[in-house]
């Protein structure tokens, strides 16, 4: 579950909400679960990759570390 809570000085409130999530991946490697709605290349797939903070998550599983 993901929360986001908010506040705002002008109106001396704070929210609070919750998001459920499954996480789900395809049969495939994890450039295909990333690149899957395109023809990514993989400059785009690590970018992707790096801009979600997966990129040292790929590192370990690729020297077989997790």
């Amino acid at each position: 579950m993901a929360l986001m809570c908010t506040s705002g000085p002008e109106s001396g409130t704070r929210a609070v909400s919750g998001i459920c999530q499954n996480v789900e991946t395809f049969d495939g490697t994890i450039f295909e679960n990333i690149a899957r709605f395109g023809n990514a290349t993989i400059a785009e797939v690590e970018q992707a990759a790096r801009a979600v903070g997966l990129r040292s998550f790929i590192e370990a599983r690729a020297l077989g570390h997790a």
